[in-house]
């Protein structure tokens, strides 16, 4: 069984120390094993498991919902249904996100054309007053 110091373990993961800390404090990891000199030692699960999570970090889901994920891993009773439930849940977020997104993209870019570029002040550049008159409402 190999087992990992943390800083071995954060180089494997590609992650730093504090990010291993992190993850155990709001248990996203359990705390781990310690040797008789109080040094943490971690076998290869936990490498697995911060891939895990770095991987549905990287598919939009927060360590909130990751948690979730995690305590569904863990339950014996949980369903792949389950988990297909938040990750229909996240596409619809995205989803979301992609509509507003969209929508700022086309106000900048009207913004963008409508600004004449040239070396008028700040005081006449429409874009700053639109960004003024939105901050208003």
């Amino acid at each position: 069984m190999q087992i990992f110091s943390i800083s071995q373990l954060a180089s494997e993961a590609g992650v730093n120390l504090e990010t291993i800390r992190y993850y155990e404090r709001h248990g996203l990891l359990p705390e781990p094993h310690r040797n008789g000199q109080g040094h943490r030692q971690y076998p290869k699960e936990y490498l697995h498991s911060i891939r895990f999570i770095k991987n549905a970090q990287s598919m939009g889901f927060s360590l909130h919902e990751i948690s979730g994920l995690v305590a569904l891993k863990m339950n014996r009773h949980a369903t792949c249904n389950d988990v297909r439930e938040l990750a229909h849940s996240k596409c619809k977020d995205i989803e979301e996100k992609i509509e507003q997104l969209t929508k700022i993209r086309e106000y900048l870019l009207l913004l963008v054309e409508t600004c004449p570029g040239n070396e008028a002040s700040l005081n006449e550049c429409p874009t700053i007053e639109a960004f003024n008159q939105v901050l208003q409402t």
